[in-house]
């Protein structure tokens, strides 16, 4: 990462000013160790307008933790995302690691700026600690982006597109689901499969818990219905990430219809999954 940021691409072409902005996305993927930097546009851009100049993405990471980049992979034709430099525990910011990641390909078009539809960047792998808290910072909050002056360090989140105009196009950013809404446990936790089914005297109950605060999780249970929405059995169950299983003894049931939940305190996984018992 250079002390100054890398000069402006100065466009010859006259343009429209509409000034509509972006937003960055960090998401991560099962495996944990695989992270998406996206973008989503709140103007589509078409022609010459649609042409990206320069652009910079910067994460931050909480703690002394071990986080390593490595396979980064641009998720566009014709262009490239490395990673700029990292710096570690700046004075302004002693518990936080920056990483930022710079776009190579200036002056292209092969973004597709679309109203409200995301637009995977880059993708990349941390081989280190994968309970390591990162995020996309905000140009608005994060002391670093704000002292740029200061420190000489120019680690803002920026991308140049023709058709916003002269300056910076980014906004702000996509914000993750917070891990204890409704939203989140419906999405990232599901029951994937019921062995045997029918069953008679015992299943196996596998499912797949994706949620960021896994480990911390107090309660996660296993309801299962019958078909008057009756709860006939409940049981507490491997809270931790990943896909998981459990037996569970259904001899006390009678023949018929029934269905499984998942419940982490309050609120419900996405799906119910449907057991035939036959006795």
């Amino acid at each position: 990462m250079k002390k100054t940021f890398s000069a402006f691409i100065v466009f010859c072409l006259c343009t429209v000013l509409t000034y509509a902005q972006v937003k960055f996305k960090l998401t991560r993927q099962e495996d944990r160790q695989t992270y998406i930097v996206s973008m989503v546009s709140e103007e589509t851009y078409e022609g010459n307008q649609n042409i990206t100049g320069t652009a910079q993405v910067t994460l931050k990471v909480e703690g002394a933790t071990n986080f390593l980049i490595r396979e980064i992979m641009s998720l566009q034709p014709e262009t490239n995302w490395v990673n700029n430099a990292n710096l570690t525990k700046p004075a302004l910011a002693p518990d936080y690691t920056y990483i930022s990641f710079g776009m190579q390909t200036m002056a292209h078009s092969q973004f597709k700026y679309k109203k409200g539809e995301e637009i995977s960047l880059f993708s990349f792998k941390n081989i280190g600690d994968v309970k390591a808290k990162v995020s996309l910072i905000n140009n608005d909050q994060d002391i670093m982006a704000l002292s740029t002056n200061k420190t000489q360090y120019n680690l803002k989140n920026y991308i140049s597109i023709l058709g916003h105009g002269p300056g910076n196009a980014y906004l702000s950013n996509v914000e993750p689901l917070p891990m204890s809404s409704e939203n989140a446990v419906k999405t990232y936790l599901q029951i994937k499969n019921l062995y045997p089914n029918p069953a008679s005297n015992k299943v196996i109950i596998t499912w797949n818990n994706q949620l960021d605060d896994a480990e911390a999780i107090k309660k996660l249970d296993i309801l299962i219905f019958d078909n008057t929405g009756l709860e006939k059995i409940r049981k507490s169950v491997n809270s931790s990430y990943g896909e998981q299983s459990q037996e569970i003894e259904v001899s006390s049931l009678k023949s018929g219809a029934y269905f499984f939940k998942l419940q982490r305190d309050d609120k419900y996984g996405t799906n119910t999954q449907k057991l035939m018992i036959i006795q």
